[in-house]
């Protein structure tokens, strides 16, 4: 829905900049769009059959899809914040794997890793006993580590 919404105000309020950064972002948006077909299929599925392999398949590819949307959002918003190849007429000049630069790729990693410390304290604040302890300890230890790399 948000992203119904935010591609609309863009055409409303800036077509030729909606122009540009969706034919630019073609792949990466259409892969986005599969990803979350994935993450939705992944949630309806697993609880069809009881098989042990059935319920790991859609374990597995719903976490690889939620993966690759954190890890394309950051790709995107890197692309953006870093600035694409626009020409005269506002057409995209560059190529796909222009997309894969090193500041794109350390924001999708960052992005991943911001989601995933995100799930991990949400699931510390509704879990209890065993699982509540682990993800306690996960949790400090990465604001350690984070604290350490990021200190001067």
């Amino acid at each position: 829905m948000w992203l119904v919404i935010g591609g609309g105000t863009l055409f409303a309020g800036f077509p030729e900049v909606y122009a540009t950064v969706f034919s630019a972002f073609y792949v990466p948006f259409m892969l986005f769009l599969v990803a979350l077909i994935f993450r939705a299929i992944s949630i309806e599925f697993r609880s069809k059959e009881e098989m042990r392999w059935w319920r790991l398949t859609w374990d597995i590819s719903y976490s690889v899809s939620n993966i690759t949307i954190a890890g394309l959002l950051g790709l995107l918003v890197g692309n953006l914040i870093q600035g694409i190849a626009i020409g005269p007429n506002f057409e995209f000049q560059g190529h796909t794997r222009d997309f894969f630069n090193p500041y794109a790729l350390l924001t999708a990693l960052t992005t991943i890793a911001l989601f995933a410390m995100h799930g991990a304290i949400y699931l510390t604040m509704k879990t209890e006993k065993r699982l509540h302890t682990k993800l306690m300890l996960l949790v400090r230890d990465t604001s350690r580590f984070s604290s350490f790399v990021l200190s001067p």
